[in-house]
């Protein structure tokens, strides 16, 4: 990365500490449940708080994200409306051919190195706090999750300064053997994907790092409290810790 990106890169992350402080985040991910809410309510829902979108969510209310992320894998070529959300990079790869406005480097991909790993098998966020955007010596080198909610978002959303997060979409769970709402039956996307890493064997990695999430998720949760954000879950279902407060679509247009 040249000097003059990075320069840019730290001047913009600077700039959106507590850029939310006190704010209400909605983080729409891409689950294949995530069509099943109400979408006037949940239109009506973010348009009344601040929206992380993630990967194709992004396509579902583009003139309300407010952030935008992705990674290197399931991604297509975004076209951002004239609104363009602030929108971050994060990956293994080298620099991708998107229009980003910041680019966060992943360090590795050894799951048994990855930050959920660590902190399931300490039982404790001390390695998540190390890698926080505030504390970290580099806050653009990110661990690997595995997954985009680990290696940024959650992080993400601390640093903007949320004091609540909702999680839509973000269930965790296939539908039928279908990963994501962009996918057919077969679980094809139906749109031009880069990088699929479900193309050849659909569901072995999903399984495997949704089961490495769901089992950290204990520590996520009590490392977002102790910064002050508290987490919430928007579905029809809960694979969740108990701890995670489930709430519905109709709850939170009263919030």
């Amino acid at each position: 990365m040249s000097s003059k990106i990075n320069s840019k890169n730290k001047e913009l992350l600077s700039s959106m500490s507590d850029l939310y402080k006190g704010d209400v985040g909605i983080v729409l991910g891409c689950s294949p449940y995530v069509g099943l809410h109400d979408q006037s309510l949940l239109r009506e829902v973010c348009s009344k708080n601040k929206v992380i979108s993630i990967k194709q969510s992004y396509h579902m209310l583009p003139d309300l994200v407010d952030i935008h992320i992705y990674n290197c894998c399931n991604i297509q070529k975004y076209n951002y409306l004239q609104n363009k959300p602030i929108s971050l990079e994060v990956s293994s790869a080298s620099l991708s051919l998107h229009n980003f406005h910041l680019f966060f480097k992943i360090r590795e991909r050894d799951k048994r190195k990855s930050v959920s790993w660590i902190s399931r098998d300490k039982k404790n966020f001390d390695e998540i706090e190390k890698w926080s955007i505030s504390n970290s010596k580099d806050p653009f080198v990110r661990p690997y999750g595995p997954g985009i909610m680990t290696e940024i978002v959650f992080y993400m959303c601390e640093y903007l300064g949320l004091s609540k997060i909702v999680l839509i979409g973000c269930d965790n769970q296939s539908m039928g053997g279908v990963t994501h709402f962009y996918r057919n039956s077969k679980n094809l996307p139906s749109l031009p994907i880069i990088n699929d890493p479900h193309a050849g064997s659909p569901l072995i990695k999903f399984e495997e790092e949704k089961s490495i999430f769901l089992e950290s998720m204990t520590y996520w949760q009590k490392w977002l409290e102790s910064k002050g954000v508290e987490i919430y879950n928007l579905s029809e279902f809960n694979n969740y810790p108990s701890s995670i407060k489930k709430v519905k679509i109709n709850e939170l247009s009263n919030w």
